[in-house]
């Protein structure tokens, strides 16, 4: 069974930490949370995903979240689970609503994932991530242009995202 919770981003100030400080908004782990598409990412994990059988399933977010990690990082499966543990921006990444010592989920639960979702939906899955890395790409090369020009972005676009021309 798949519960999901539609999953706009925490604020960095409404995410808890126990060391009483506010996370940095220009770590990577905070830039990916927002740019990601992560309800589309959820619709193509949950088409393999039964929602009214079986056990409660982990959340979505928090299963795509480690693949992207474990990804990003090259980690092994028992590894990438211990560096999330490790990690407040990896746990802020996956939408926890605070910093947690305990595992995320089981690393064996990779290979469950690996099993039930095909070829197709990890391409999918590097597809949306790839668009995703290609605008972002977008704007550093927006910004910089804007930069060498001694011009400011104009206002944000309706993603919090820079518009393409300078004032």
């Amino acid at each position: 069974m798949i519960r999901y919770n539609n999953q706009k981003q925490l604020t960095l100030e409404g995410f808890e930490t126990p060391f009483e400080m506010n996370l940095d908004p220009s770590n990577r782990w905070v830039k990916y949370a927002k740019e990601l598409p992560w309800d589309d990412l959820v619709k193509v994990y949950c088409r393999k995903m039964s929602s009214n059988m079986g056990a409660r399933a982990k959340n979505p977010r928090v299963v795509i979240g480690a693949l992207f990690i474990k990804h990003i990082t090259k980690l092994s499966d028992d590894d990438t689970i211990e560096t999330i543990k490790k990690n407040i921006y990896m746990q802020y990444f996956l939408g926890l609503s605070g910093y947690t010592y305990k595992n995320v989920f089981d690393p064996s639960l990779f290979v469950h994932i690996r099993k039930r979702l095909g070829i197709n939906e990890f391409n999918e899955f590097t597809i949306l991530q790839e668009e995703c890395a290609k605008r972002r790409k977008e704007q550093a090369a927006r910004r910089q242009s804007c930069q060498a020009n001694d011009d400011k972005p104009k206002s944000d676009g309706p993603n919090g995202s820079p518009n393409d021309k300078c004032v």
